[in-house]
């Protein structure tokens, strides 16, 4: 939920949106991945 939250604050698209998040975790040194997001 938050990450759609985000999505709609930067006006990105889902990917763009899981690349964020991921560069977020990697900044923090958390060893997690944002799961695959549906394309449609």
């Amino acid at each position: 939920m938050k990450a759609f939250m985000v999505k709609c604050a930067f006006l990105m698209p889902l990917r763009g949106l899981q690349g964020f998040i991921n560069s977020a975790f990697k900044l923090a040194q958390l060893p997690l991945l944002c799961p695959p997001l549906l394309m449609h």
